[in-house]
């Protein structure tokens, strides 16, 4: 007999990045206009992005506050355009606890794209079963 295992969900975020301009000794980003969206990753996989920050001006640096995710989320990646641009691409993986952070990093530096489904998933334990977030099928014998 087979049973299909009803999960919970690590939801992408719906809280936005928000940022202001300031200035650093080592900033290295172009004076201009860029915009952040951040995800959520547990020890299973990442959520897609969360709606995009407004433009933010940069003069050579940029503080940003992202949201604090739910109990299960270990880390946040954070994505930003390049100067001017409109994809997103990975500026930084943080702590879930983290909820500032000094964007000084120039375009060049700047890694992959977010993710473009939802493979976050938990697992917990529940009666001798492992419960996961996105269903299992298994059966007994």
């Amino acid at each position: 007999m087979s049973t299909v295992l009803g999960g919970f969900n690590v939801l992408p975020p719906v809280g936005i990045i928000t940022g202001e301009t300031m200035w650093s000794t080592n900033g290295q980003l172009g004076v201009g206009v860029y915009k952040y969206v951040f995800t959520y990753a547990t020890n299973f996989g990442e959520t897609t992005a969360s709606p995009a920050s407004q433009a933010i001006t940069s003069a050579n640096s940029i503080l940003i506050t992202i949201p604090v995710g739910q109990a299960e989320v270990k880390t946040k990646h954070v994505y930003r355009t390049t100067l001017g641009g409109s994809i997103f691409k990975l500026l930084v993986i943080l702590s879930n606890d983290v909820s500032t952070y000094l964007d000084v990093s120039p375009d060049a530096a700047l890694g992959d794209t977010p993710p473009v489904a939802n493979w976050a998933s938990s697992a917990q334990v529940c009666d001798g079963w492992t419960k996961f977030s996105k269903p299992i099928v298994y059966s007994a014998v």
